[in-house]
């Protein structure tokens, strides 16, 4: 992991207090501590936001390990991950801005594992599933918007559809509530290519609407002008057992590829500030994206075993998708 560089403009300052490396953004008024820095980042990770702890976890070695535990500016509990050595390990529990569930998941070694079950916005089932050894199996149940009705069904052992209607949670210009400032944002869409072969179950438009679903937008990036993009690289076999790779891109990637976009408005111009995240706050935001991709449900393997999908996260930024 390449070292991290400090970039002073005015809106963050940078200390060292008992070992540990403190930096001050003035801007969202938190606090983020970390044990180490550099070379890679090491030891036990806080943010403080107006006095209250944020978020929590360890480093070893540049990799997240052990509990990871997020909190809403309002003390709620949101995010409860855990991680050994980098890879996602245990139970990861995901909780909306009122305490309700998003999503009860396992990973075992980095390998999905056991029953995952997600949950609409009033807390009934919307989507439940096994995996084993990371491979989906059994009948994959997906509700519709209530959570009263299966509305597309996918049975893994003999490899077909037993039910598939349309479904989709979200539409361009949907107002949404931020789990981490409580806050609401404007959701904007660009053209989502829906495909065909090898697609996650229900297609890439849900599974994108879940992306947006159970993606934070972390409270040193609200009301900030914040224009990152990704190229995530899903890996499926015949067996229908997925893997992720992410690389940051520097370049739009347009046309008809695959796209899980993150678009929103969150305030009128005047109340936004324009800010020069650091390298630290941008290297916690690959790990949120990184690992938001891995909780999302599984894929059907159609006619390839790669698929690229763009992944902008954009936050009032919206010209030009």
């Amino acid at each position: 992991m390449k070292k991290l560089i400090l970039r002073l403009i005015g809106t963050f300052t940078f200390t060292f207090s008992f070992g540990q490396s403190s930096f001050k953004l003035e801007y969202c008024n938190c606090i983020d501590k970390i044990d180490q820095i550099s070379p890679l980042l090491d030891g036990k990770f806080e943010r403080v936001c107006d006095g209250k702890t944020i978020e929590t976890g360890f480093f070893k070695n540049g990799k997240k390990d052990g509990e990871w535990i997020t909190y809403n500016k309002k003390g709620a509990l949101i995010r409860k991950i855990n991680y050994s050595d980098g890879q996602l390990n245990g139970t990861c529990e995901v909780f909306s801005a009122n305490g309700t569930p998003k999503l009860n998941a396992f990973f075992n070694g980095g390998e999905k594992s056991g029953k995952w079950t997600y949950f609409t916005s009033n807390g009934k089932i919307f989507m439940t599933g096994e995996f084993e050894s990371g491979k989906p199996i059994n009948t994959w149940t997906i509700n519709d918007k209530r959570g009263k009705a299966p509305v597309i069904q996918y049975d893994y052992n003999s490899k077909k559809y037993l039910i598939n209607q349309p479904l989709g949670l979200y539409k361009d210009n949907d107002v949404i509530q931020n789990d981490n400032t409580k806050e609401y944002y404007i959701l904007r869409y660009p053209n989502r290519p829906i495909g065909n072969g090898t697609l996650p179950i229900g297609g890439l438009n849900l599974s994108s609407d879940l992306f947006v679903a159970l993606m934070e937008v972390p409270l040193d990036y609200w009301d900030t002008y914040t224009n990152y993009k990704y190229k995530a690289t899903f890996n499926t076999t015949i067996e229908n057992k997925t893997s992720i790779s992410i690389e940051t891109i520097s370049n739009h990637m347009g046309g008809e590829v695959p796209t899980f976009p993150f678009i929103i408005k969150t305030n009128d111009d005047f109340k936004l500030k324009r800010v020069n995240q650091t390298e630290l706050s941008k290297q916690l935001l690959d790990f949120k994206i990184e690992e938001t991709l891995n909780l999302l449900p599984p894929w059907v393997f159609g006619d390839k075993r790669e698929t690229e999908v763009y992944v902008p996260y954009v936050i009032n930024q919206i010209i030009g998708y």
